[in-house]
């Protein structure tokens, strides 16, 4: 799952993936259609605005790609907690958040690093682009 702040953001990136666009303007019937879709294993990835930030349970989420930026620790957890529930064949999930290098943008992801390092449930590592292709493959 992917999540997004910007609309425009989640639809490009969707587009480009070839897969679902979640968002607010998303009929419900299709938003849970999807939901349920993911959580049959019928869907390996879709990509969801702040409407997947609360209230939703998809526990065979196994790679969150969070590219919303921001910097609200309790957003961060919440989105964190889309795929921290525990389900059969899962020992962890991978979690992917980008490392801002802006000088506005770079103080929002050094803020989220403090929110990570400071849960004990987060075991946070700094990869770099060929350790992501190796656990790809």
């Amino acid at each position: 799952m992917i999540l997004v702040e910007r609309l425009e953001h989640g639809e490009t990136l969707a587009a480009g993936l070839g897969v679902k666009f979640l968002s607010g303007s998303t009929p419900g019937y299709e938003r849970n259609l999807a939901w349920q879709t993911m959580r049959d294993g019928g869907a390996d990835c879709l990509v969801a605005s702040v409407i997947a930030d609360e209230g939703l349970d998809i526990p065979n989420i196994k790679w969150l790609i969070l590219a919303g930026g921001g910097r609200a620790a309790h957003r961060q957890i919440q989105r964190i907690g889309r795929g921290l529930r525990r389900i059969e064949g899962k020992d962890r999930l991978r979690v992917f958040d980008f490392d801002d290098r802006g000088f506005y943008l770079g103080r929002h992801a050094r803020a989220r690093r403090r929110t990570y390092d400071k849960e004990p449930a987060y075991n946070v590592s700094e990869v770099t682009p060929e350790e992501l292709d190796e656990w790809l493959v």
